[in-house]
């Protein structure tokens, strides 16, 4: 397996998914959650963390 390290803003990055272990329960929390939540449009990213 290649491993490659990247600095980077990780909201920017062209990717098919961020897997970010903040919580249990996929809410918005602070930084890099936050980040994501803003980036992807909060009130979508709310509505898709609700169905799983």
């Amino acid at each position: 397996m290649q491993f490659e390290i990247t600095c980077n803003d990780i909201t920017n990055m062209a990717v098919d998914a961020i897997v970010l272990p903040a919580n249990l329960r996929l809410r918005e929390g602070s930084g890099t959650s936050k980040a994501v939540f803003e980036k992807a449009g909060r009130k979508e990213l709310e509505k898709a963390c609700k169905g799983h």
